[in-house]
């Protein structure tokens, strides 16, 4: 073999090579083979899947013969809820087709405003998506999302941010950090922070956001969603010309994308309006806020949340401009239609109460009005975490109506300590802040005491 090798080298090297070569195709072959197979059965998993929540769908939820589903005469809640019930017989042994259809139902409730019947769901799909596939999957990182979603409108603001943050990761390592579906994940982060009142740390995920959004050079619906965002954060703390500018480009940028009528446009409108309102400029504000209102109740109906929150807004613009009989029944409409949607244990409701007996207690001293305010401050101390703003705010106005009644006593020690946390929460520059320095420098005039009025004068 030796005296071979040498009086054939070049040959055998040739051979040597060809073998390599061979070999590491065969390797190569056989890698992308398994890599094929792989994703062909992944593939075919899914389309199984898909098809098993499909047909559970029709069968239950979209069945139009009144002898088979639930006919046609029912609500979409009541198909959920019949839904639910066939869960865990539709899928024994199939937790993965299971767990999709669990996180859909979830969400559907979510965005009904079932937020206690989507809880149970989202979380169980999460617990088994995770068991299914692991930590690392897609579907864990969106039930994630969606969990942190639920979470801040249940103003669970802590628990939210840590369950976003956990999509966020995933969604990053899985798809690098500048891919769209990590700026709305972001986008949702940022909302979450700001709920609690974290202004610095919601502008910085908005601003990663935006620039991977804009990076990908066009309009889109997520860009203008996170200017929403970053309007809000600039408005809540009083910088009313960054707010302006933003505000506006996000209304020009969803009529280009969706027309005139639609909710994100009404929601435009009705932002510019709040933000012109409190700049004095209720001339511009009010056309706004009826445009938006009409187009929600044209879109929405009449019995929908965010019918409630503009006809609220429109309320405050009118009981300034002393028009007040409209401004009351608007008021009292607010706080029927979110009674309806969410019952008497939610921030809406509560929020609906404090406005309603502001209202009532500065047109004059109103013994309703320190009844709705106590319940609105209850329900917020009850449904919000310790040192939110909203519940010093509602704090503030229970002080204000039980000035307005001559309880003098029991409001001062309400307006300090509604002071001490607004300013713990917002600091003491902030307008809001400033506002209530100002009507505890009033309470104490009405009380007698200018001393004291004066500490709290600039």
């Amino acid at each position: 073999l030796e005296k071979f090798v040498r009086r054939h080298r070049v040959g055998v090297l040739v051979t040597a090579v060809i073998f390599v070569l061979l070999a590491a195709f065969a390797a190569t072959v056989s890698v992308q083979a398994a890599r094929v197979a792989s994703e062909r059965d992944r593939a075919a998993s899914e389309a199984t899947r898909a098809q098993a929540v499909q047909t559970f769908l029709e069968e239950t939820l979209l069945a139009p013969d009144p002898l088979e589903g639930m006919g046609r005469n029912v609500t979409v809640v009541e198909r959920l809820d019949a839904a639910v019930a066939d869960l865990d017989d539709a899928f024994a042994g199939q937790p993965e087709i299971e767990a999709t259809v669990r996180a859909a139902i979830g969400w559907a409730y979510f965005r009904l405003g079932r937020y206690g019947d989507a809880e149970p769901l989202i979380r169980s799909a999460l617990d088994m998506q995770r068991a299914a596939f692991g930590g690392q999957h897609p579907d864990v990182a969106e039930s994630l999302y969606r969990l942190g979603e639920l979470l801040r409108v249940r103003a669970e603001f802590d628990s939210a941010a840590t369950v976003t943050t956990q999509a966020l990761d995933l969604r990053r390592r899985a798809n690098g950090t500048s891919h769209p579906i990590v700026a709305a994940t972001l986008g949702a982060l940022a909302r979450t922070l700001s709920a609690r009142g974290d202004f610095d740390a919601a502008e910085e995920a908005l601003t990663e956001a935006i620039a991977i959004e804009r990076a990908a050079g066009q309009e889109s619906v997520n860009l203008a969603e996170l200017l929403d965002e970053l309007g809000g954060i600039h408005w809540n703390r009083g910088d009313y010309g960054p707010a302006e500018s933003v505000w506006r480009e996000t209304l020009r940028m969803r009529r280009d994308l969706f027309g005139d009528e639609h909710p994100l446009v009404a929601e435009s409108l009705n932002n510019l309006a709040v933000l012109l309102d409190n700049m004095g400029n209720a001339v511009e504000a009010e056309p706004l806020y009826r445009e938006a209102l009409a187009l929600q109740r044209e879109l929405l109906g009449n019995d929908h949340e965010e019918v409630a929150a503009m006809a609220a807004n429109l309320a405050i613009l009118l009981d300034g401009q002393g028009e007040y009989e409209e401004a009351e029944a608007l008021y009292r409409e607010a706080l029927a239609i979110d009674l309806r949607q969410f019952g008497d244990a939610h921030p809406a409701v509560a929020g609906d109460r404090v406005n309603l007996a502001s209202f009532l207690c500065t047109l004059e001293p109103s013994q309703e009005g320190v009844q709705l305010v106590a319940a609105g401050w209850r329900g917020l101390r009850n449904e919000l975490e310790a040192g939110h703003w909203m519940v010093a705010n509602a704090r503030q106005w229970y002080a204000y109506c039980l000035s307005r009644v001559e309880r003098f006593a029991e409001a001062e020690p309400e307006f300090l300590g509604a002071l001490e946390d607004i300013e713990a929460a917002l600091g003491p520059d902030n307008y809001r802040t400033l506002r209530l320095r100002e009507r505890i420098a009033d309470f104490y005039d009405a009380w007698g005491r200018p001393e004291a009025a004066a500490a709290y004068r600039p």
